[in-house]
């Protein structure tokens, strides 16, 4: 499979500390990853993972759903049960569920 037609792997919670070490892992052998997390409770320490991947929040935007890159990962503040991200996900990057 050509790198520009592999998938990339989402993982949920990606702020959180085993959320992190996985994408940080799957990153580091050379995979596409796409993190969610809705960023609540200890902030301090989800925001230097999240720095440390390569994502500086510069805002938390209320409910707004934006997408923040860098590199091979992709980053959403977000509610895993929100369809809107959901369907955003879908299109962008032709995940299946």
């Amino acid at each position: 499979m050509k790198r520009s037609e592999e998938q990339a792997i989402l993982i949920t919670g990606v702020a959180g500390l085993l959320g992190y070490k996985t994408a940080k892992h799957l990153l580091e052998s050379g995979h596409r990853v796409i993190g969610v997390d809705l960023i609540t409770g200890n902030l301090v320490n989800k925001e230097a993972r999240l720095l440390d991947l390569g994502i500086k929040l510069t805002s938390h935007n209320g409910n707004k759903l934006a997408e923040e890159r860098s590199g091979d990962f992709s980053f959403f503040k977000a509610d895993i049960r929100n369809s809107d991200f959901w369907g955003l996900v879908k299109e962008k990057y032709q995940i299946s569920t």
